[in-house]
């Protein structure tokens, strides 16, 4: 991270903090599941520390993810990564559930539709 090490450093910070917050979980939580300490945690969700190649790996597992959505490779029409997990989770259903879930997600979407 030589060239805009600032401005890369930055949206790893922003993409790691929102997708552990995503998927609804504390700094101390992400710390155990990648090994890595909460203090660490914090320090990289701020920017303070550059995460080498070896930790954005471990947090990428942690959070179900991989390392590219962690640092931005790829484009901004890429999914959610806290979302990842759930459809890898959805392609081992049958076709009959896939298809509830569906449903329930159109129900959930037309819900929200009505809140704003």
């Amino acid at each position: 991270m030589k060239q805009g090490a600032d401005g890369q450093q930055q949206m790893f910070a922003e993409r790691l903090k929102l997708t552990r917050e995503r998927q609804r979980l504390t700094q101390t939580e992400l710390a155990k599941r990648s090994k890595l300490t909460p203090a660490a945690i914090s320090q990289l969700e701020a920017g303070l520390r550059e995460p080498t190649f070896s930790t954005i790996v471990r947090l990428a597992g942690a959070l179900k993810t991989t390392p590219n959505d962690l640092i931005g490779i790829g484009g901004e029409e890429q999914l959610d990564p806290s979302l990842q997990g759930m459809f890898r989770d959805v392609k081992g259903l049958s076709k009959d559930d896939a298809e509830k879930v569906q449903a329930f997600v159109n129900f959930l979407a037309q819900q929200g539709q009505g809140e704003d």
